[in-house]
């Protein structure tokens, strides 16, 4: 895993998160992980996860297939 892969992966997996337990919209979650472009995020996160990020907010129980692909990697960047 390069680190850019490792960081994204990082950043994908801290919007999931805060998707499921935070009241933040789209916006507020694409600054907060560091990205400045909606846009982008969006395209990278429905590459990884499959659906848009518009769509995961929306499911009840979103699904966690990017997690489980991937390994489970500590990032305390955000903590």
């Amino acid at each position: 895993m390069t680190l850019f892969q490792f960081i994204k992966t990082c950043r994908m997996q801290k919007a999931l998160e805060l998707m499921e337990a935070s009241p933040m919209n789209i916006s507020e979650i694409v600054y907060h992980i560091g990205y400045e472009s909606t846009a982008t995020f969006s395209n990278l996160f429905k590459q990884l996860v499959g659906i848009s990020p518009q769509n995961n907010l929306r499911l009840e129980s979103p699904p966690n297939e990017f997690l489980k692909k991937t390994t489970k990697i500590v990032c305390k960047l955000w903590k």
